[in-house]
């Protein structure tokens, strides 16, 4: 905790002197675990998209399934399925 807000310190420090006199800004151990935590949802919101993106790509590229009487079946969603929307 106290070495991210040293390094975060310096890391200001050096900024202020090669930008000019620019106000200090301190975060709390909270603020960094909650931007910490957004990061990671986002990142892992982006995965869930793109994994469901190439999953319906792959979906799209198979023929559709023939019936007995040789029509063409729809996909139906489960219960699962129909439950995350």
């Amino acid at each position: 905790m106290e070495s991210q807000q040293r390094s975060f310190d310096q890391h200001e420090d050096e900024s202020k002197s090669s930008m000019g006199s620019e106000p200090k800004i301190t975060l709390t151990q909270e603020q960094i675990e909650l931007a910490m935590y957004a990061i990671a949802y986002i990142k892992a919101r982006e995965k869930e998209m793109a994994e469901k993106q190439a999953a319906e790509g792959a979906e799209e590229a198979k023929p559709a399934e023939k019936s007995n009487d040789g029509s063409a079946s729809t996909p139906v969603a489960t219960i699962h399925e129909v439950n995350k929307l």
